[in-house]
């Protein structure tokens, strides 16, 4: 309860990932290497609102969500540049 209003519980488990995932095909110099990207919600950065009426200091008194992106070679292509 949150100002007298009730909130459903959740679990966990049934909220699903905030992030996403593409398989990406990368051409470089007539070789084809295996990527992804993802990208999406990968966490919860705590800061400093500075208003006093939250907490006494006013620091660390606030969330936000932190987004984020990677492009990252997947293994199949650390075997691709091996056999050259």
């Amino acid at each position: 309860m949150l100002d007298g209003v009730r909130y459903p519980r959740l679990d966990s488990d049934e909220v699903p990932a905030g992030y996403a995932q593409v398989n990406v095909t990368l051409e470089m110099e007539d070789i084809a290497y295996p990527t992804a990207l993802i990208a999406g919600s990968v966490g919860t950065e705590i800061f400093s609102s500075g208003d006093k009426s939250l907490s006494s200091d006013g620091k660390r008194d606030s969330a936000r969500p932190t987004l984020g992106w990677w492009w990252v070679f997947k293994k199949e292509a650390e075997e691709t540049d091996n056999k050259q």
